[in-house]
């Protein structure tokens, strides 16, 4: 009996690929992580999808199996057919978008549903035909991805892209979340027959499982596959493993002339005469022989041979499909046909080779032992290029038709920024992009030696690592850009003497001012002014910002101090940066003389690591934001670990603030201090909106902890969360070296404090 009605197979998407940012180190080692994986899963699946098609054409064809297991670590079923014939059943993966589902009617034709509550219709070829899957002249389609994320089908006459009953292209669209791609592969409870239930279907279909009937054409102990070729008159002997069998007949051969004996356990093949008179060419191959059990379940078993002096009709033929890239590869999955192998050619120029310099010149696809599908990837070629890739499907000396696919490498990664900025790409910063083409300040320098190494002009610059610059800029800042070239290092930048940065835009609003530093170790410890950066000139300055730095300010004066009523910053930024505090009695990010009043804008510390350089010792008093008078608009504190960073009065303190929004921090230290330690006070008023939420305080002594607000929750705004105040050390178990800078929690807390 053969399997009942419909088999399905469904074929879903995965995602094309994103190209990979190259802003942020982990962020970029993520994305190449996760698109590597991306691009696997789209490889398997394909290959998952057309070995189910063959599947499936072979159940069809299936009158009874010989045995099924379970892989339950890979959720595959391996099925052998009586004939010998082994299957994989594999678990594939659905996606989000459209499901295509393939079946086959029983007329023998293919169909398919595209869930557009039309049911099955007919799969057609170029020609308006329908394709048949079942006999001697049965096709098997082939599914790819083209390179605009498409589903392709080819039925051997080039790949054509899947459209639905309304003539719209299918999307292979993802989905992170696997679903199974049968709904249950089981045995009935007396083990006798193999139940599958497909993806989408209601009804379970059946095959017999006949332990004890098969019947095999061996080949020195080993199945016998491929095309044997014989001399004239030339005999070869095969055995046979059977088992159950009642009668065994030959059912075809390639024609007359050939001799075949079937004896026992011994299969004799002896090839024909040469002949005197001409003959029909027969392009047949297939010796089959139809095997019946005594309870009248049957199997063929067939081998293929062919004269050597006889031209052997072979029609090599594949479909190639793109499956994924990085920024130096493109990845591709190619299916083929009566084929002895396939070579490839990349082509970046547009320029299309012949199948003769792909024959000679290709590099070889490799395909596992039997298999039809292989995948291959394409390596060291150039970021952001669109190849196309020619693949030459070949039987011995006779050549098929070169298909082709085209893919498109990701963005070039950059560890130089200064190449970069050369390629015309943008570096962001604290989410703002800057670019060679739309740059109009002066042109870009690259320090690339300590000699002579001064940053004294504004402009943009690149400085190399392990390269020591030295800021002798006595003019007024207006738009100053400072980056380590190298992304995975820092380069340095030197203030002495009392050679401060003058922030000095003016009142002009139709100018931006910005101080701008990335990747680079600012040491002001050598200052001898009251500071590092001073608002000069009344006005607000748009923004000083600071990105995966590490800072060393001088001991006990401000890093930024504005000392008038109408000179402030509109946004101060720190990001994913360390700064380093010594045991001092004061230590201000920023700063405003105490009879001054300006109101700054906003103030954002993410994912930073404060702390004092010697151990047990604490900076005694830390502020972000000093200010008796003025006002704080708005505070962002995010993710960030304080460490021995003691405020004397409050880390944030105004005469004024109006929004905070702080969260997700660790405030630590080991020192005894007989007070207590308030994130917020403001003189004349509290901040009135926000978010305090998902904080956490260690204090070793125990005595007095560290709270929200100045004065108690009595001062919070409505949905503050005091600081959650441990007992045990959290840093206990994890990390904690201030020697070298190192502090990570332990796993209870992990989700709290900078990463690092």
């Amino acid at each position: 009996m053969k399997i009942s009605n419909y088999l399905m197979i469904s074929a879903a998407g995965m995602l094309t690929l994103a190209s990979v940012s190259c802003t942020a180190r982990s962020s970029t080692e993520n994305d190449l992580d996760s698109q590597e994986r991306r691009v696997t899963a789209l490889e398997t699946q394909i290959k998952t999808l057309n070995e189910n098609v063959i599947a499936l054409q072979e159940l069809r064809n299936a009158t009874t199996i010989k045995s099924a297991t379970h892989n339950t670590t890979e959720n595959t079923w391996t099925v052998e057919l009586s004939d010998g014939t082994i299957l994989t059943l594999n678990d594939g993966v659905i996606g989000e978008g459209k499901t295509p589902a393939l079946s086959i009617n029983s007329e023998g034709y293919w169909t398919v549903d595209y869930k557009d509550g039309k049911g099955y219709v007919p799969v057609k070829d170029a020609a308006g035909n329908p394709v048949k899957a079942l006999g001697t002249d049965g096709k098997t389609p082939v599914f790819g991805v083209d390179a605009n994320g498409y589903w392709t089908v080819d039925y051997g006459t080039g790949a054509t892209q899947v459209k639905d009953a309304s003539g719209n292209p299918v999307k292979a669209s993802a989905s992170d979340a696997a679903d199974s791609f049968f709904e249950d592969v089981k045995l009935s409870a007396d083990g006798k027959t193999l139940e599958i239930k497909l993806k989408g279907d209601t009804k379970y279909y059946t095959l017999p499982i006949v332990s004890d009937f098969w019947f095999n054409i061996l080949d020195n102990g080993a199945a016998a596959t491929g095309l044997y070729t014989f001399d004239r008159e030339e005999t070869k002997v095969f055995s046979v493993d059977q088992s159950g069998v009642a009668s065994a007949v030959i059912v075809a051969k390639p024609s007359e002339s050939w001799a075949v004996v079937l004896e026992g356990a011994t299969l004799t093949v002896t090839a024909p005469a040469a002949s005197t008179k001409a003959v029909a060419a027969d392009s047949r191959t297939d010796i089959a022989i139809l095997a019946v059990s005594e309870k009248g379940f049957t199997t063929t078993a067939k081998i293929k041979v062919a004269l050597n002096d006889a031209p052997i009709e072979v029609h090599p033929a594949a479909s190639v499909s793109f499956t994924g890239a990085t920024e130096t590869t493109l990845s591709f999955s190619v299916t083929a046909t009566d084929f002895s192998g396939c070579k490839y050619v990349i082509k970046s120029d547009g320029t299309v080779p012949t199948a003769e310099e792909i024959s000679t010149g290709g590099t070889a696809i490799a395909f596992e032992t039997g298999a039809a599908t292989a995948s291959f990837t394409v390596a060291e070629l150039t970021g952001e290029t669109t190849y196309k890739v020619f693949v030459l499907p070949f039987n011995g000396d006779v050549l098929g038709e070169v298909v082709s696919a085209e893919g498109t490498t990701t963005e070039k990664t950059y560890t130089s920024l200064y190449a970069k900025w050369m390629d015309g790409k943008d570096i962001v910063i604290d989410g703002v992009a800057y670019n060679k083409d739309t740059w109009t300040g002066a042109e870009a320098v690259h320090i690339t030696s300590s000699e002579s190494a001064n940053i004294n002009a504004n402009g943009i610059y690149f400085i190399d690592k392990d390269v020591e610059a030295t800021f002798t800029f006595t003019g007024a800042i207006i738009n100053l850009i400072i980056i380590g070239d190298d992304i995975n290092s820092l380069s340095t930048v030197k203030m002495t003497g009392t050679l401060y940065a003058k922030l000095n835009k003016g009142k002009d609003s139709s100018v931006f001012g910005s101080l701008v530093m990335k990747s680079i170790l600012l040491d002001a410890s050598k200052m001898t002014s009251g500071y590092s950066i001073y608002v000069n000139a009344d006005g607000v300055f748009d923004k000083v910002a600071f990105e995966d730095c590490f800072i060393k300010p001088t001991t006990g004066k401000p890093l930024i101090y504005s000392g008038g009523n109408a000179r402030s910053v509109g946004q101060v930024v720190f990001n994913k940066c360390d700064i380093a505090l010594p045991v001092a009695s004061q230590q201000y990010l920023v700063s405003v003389g105490k009879d001054f009043n300006p109101a700054f804008g906003d103030i954002i510390l993410r994912d930073c690591l404060v702390y004092c350089t010697t151990d047990n010792s604490a900076s005694k008093d830390f502020k972000i934001i000093n200010t008796v008078l003025g006002t704080a608009n708005k505070i962002t504190l995010k993710g960030n670990t304080f460490i021995n960073a003691i405020a004397n009065g409050a880390y944030l303190y105004a005469d004024k603030f109006n929004a905070v929004y702080i969260e997700d921090n660790i405030f630590f230290t080991n020192v005894a201090a007989d007070k207590y330690f308030p994130i917020i006070q403001g003189v004349t008023q509290m901040p009135t909106s926000g978010v305090f939420t998902n904080n956490i305080g260690y204090k070793s002594d125990q005595v007095k902890q560290w709270q929200a607000f100045s004065g108690g929750m009595g001062n919070a705004f409505e949905g503050a969360v005091d600081v959650k105040k441990l007992t045990e050390d959290p840093f206990a178990g994890g990390t904690f070296n201030a020697a070298e800078g190192k502090f990570v929690p332990n796993a209870a807390y992990a989700e709290y404090g900078a990463k690092r």
